[in-house]
């Protein structure tokens, strides 16, 4: 593995003493070969590559890994000139660049990177399915606890996730009437990836239930409702191919949700809602 990285930058990156160091497993598991590649910054896990590949493929899995190692290491060693054989780069240079645009996780199959070493700018795609827990503050009466089921996507430092929510129904007092509420939205959001980290541009569109004895409409009613704003994630735990993260939100709505009994109106939403939760996701194969 250490020639075929040499190899491939064209100078030997491996020095010792370094603060960062890569341990490398490959083992055989329910007929399939598995790679992964571990990141360690001064004791400290930074990241993984790990790639699957057919019974018989281990050259293609060996090459595949240091291409990743090696970008991971100089991304930009593809479109650089190699260094004279035995060349070294001077080895504080070399550690100030290693990480750039690195993921935390990256899984790809080996003969599809193998394919696209001829091209360093290919984005390695990832997917995975998310199923989330929230409580959410000033979308309606009484605080409320929400469900989300949702897929995002991500490039190297981009993503985009589709879900669906569902605010459970709740109960408040608003003047002399208790109304009871629920909610369902389409959520879609634009992020920016960082080591563990989300940044995002959220919309939520989608419909609210009220129902309450004293309204307007005796049998309830539905309304559209529509927010927009930010949310931030924060990864707490990975396993494998699960992870758990935490997420902050604030959504200033769009359309405010509002309640009239008898012409005069009860209450209407606040100008921003914030909420707050736990994502888990799970990584396509």
């Amino acid at each position: 593995m250490r020639v075929a990285v040499k190899k491939r930058l064209g100078y030997d990156p491996f020095v010792e003493g370094a603060a960062l160091s890569v341990r490398v497993e490959l083992r055989e598991l329910k007929g399939r070969l598995h790679g992964e590649a571990r990141f360690e910054r001064s004791g400290q896990a930074v990241g993984r590559r790990a790639m699957k590949a057919d019974r018989g493929a281990c050259p293609e899995l060996v090459e595949s890994l240091a291409l990743a190692i090696s970008l991971a290491l100089d991304p930009d060693a593809v479109e650089r000139p190699r260094a004279p054989q035995g060349a070294r780069r001077d080895r504080e240079l070399t550690t100030a660049r290693i990480g750039l645009r690195r993921l935390p996780l990256v899984t790809v199959n080996a003969p599809q990177l193998a394919a696209s070493v001829g091209d360093p700018r290919a984005v390695e795609w990832t997917h995975r399915g998310e199923l989330g827990l929230w409580g959410r503050v000033g979308s309606s009466p009484e605080s409320a606890l929400g469900l989300a089921l949702g897929w995002f996507g991500s490039g190297t430092r981009l993503g985009v996730g589709l879900g669906l929510r569902a605010r459970l129904p709740s109960s408040g007092q608003v003047s002399d009437i208790r109304l009871e509420t629920y909610g369902v939205a389409a959520a879609g959001r634009a992020c920016l990836l960082g080591d563990g980290l989300e940044a995002c541009l959220l919309m939520e569109m989608g419909a609210e239930h009220a129902q309450g004895e004293g309204l307007s409409d005796p049998d309830g009613a539905w309304s559209d409702a529509a927010a927009a704003g930010a949310q931030a994630v924060v990864e707490l735990v990975r396993r494998d191919d699960w992870n758990v993260s935490a997420v902050a939100e604030l959504l200033v709505p769009i359309i405010r949700q509002s309640y009239r009994a008898d012409g005069r109106r009860l209450w209407e939403s606040p100008a921003a809602g914030v909420a707050a939760g736990l994502r888990a996701g799970w990584s396509a194969r």
